[in-house]
């Protein structure tokens, strides 16, 4: 119930951003038509990571962090790259003794669209990288380092002066039998909400 209430929480700010936006978004309509994103960025999120596939008869979601610097603008225009680095804790499902700890490291390629008379952007992400899991079964500890996969999307807008709203979806894929105690594979289904600091330089400063 408790991971429930809090996705319900997430969704409930990330539709709330969107309402919250509308409403500004002809009174600073100028402001929208310009870059509403910096050369540079870097942005901080929480995460309400739930697993998926057998995983999800393991473990019990969790709340986590992700930090992502990212460049804006990379080879052409709307293309961000972005390094990030996430935690997450998960705790055993049948034993609560029993946890799963992941930190997962990797580099995201995301494109912006802009639609009209919205402000801010609609943007979709994919990448991968390294999952480093540690895990705790039956008082016995191990690790390991799997590939990760990942797809997403999401929304992101300017709140005030270099600050944005930002929050997403997004679904971490680990390879088959990654996960101790998973049978069929390692999956995550991940609800982000956080905000992101904008670097203006002197060529995208906002007007």
């Amino acid at each position: 119930m408790r991971k429930v209430s809090i996705i319900t929480l997430v969704l409930a700010l990330f539709i709330g951003s969107f309402s919250a936006a509308g409403e500004v978004g002809t009174a600073q309509k100028k402001q929208f038509d310009a870059p509403t994103l910096g050369d540079y960025g870097i942005s901080v999120k929480a995460v309400s990571s739930a697993p998926a596939g057998d995983i999800a008869d393991v473990y019990i979601g969790a709340i986590g962090v992700e930090v992502a610097p990212v460049y804006r603008n990379f080879l052409i225009s709307d293309l961000d790259a972005s390094v990030f680095g996430s935690y997450s804790n998960y705790s055993g499902k049948a034993n609560s003794a029993n946890s799963l700890t992941t930190i997962n490291i990797g580099l995201l390629g995301r494109y912006n669209f802009k639609v009209a008379d919205v402000p801010g952007v609609v943007f979709a992400e994919a990448g991968g990288g390294l999952s480093l899991q540690s895990q705790t079964i039956s008082g016995v500890g191990f690790d390991n380092i799997d590939p990760l996969y990942r797809v997403g999307f999401g929304y992101e807008v300017n709140i005030s002066d270099n600050i944005n709203l930002l929050a997403g979806l997004n679904y971490n894929l680990l390879p088959e039998k990654g996960i101790a105690g998973a049978t069929r594979d390692g999956s995550f289904l991940n609800i982000c909400l956080g905000v992101s600091y904008e670097f203006y330089g002197e060529n995208r400063r906002k007007k």
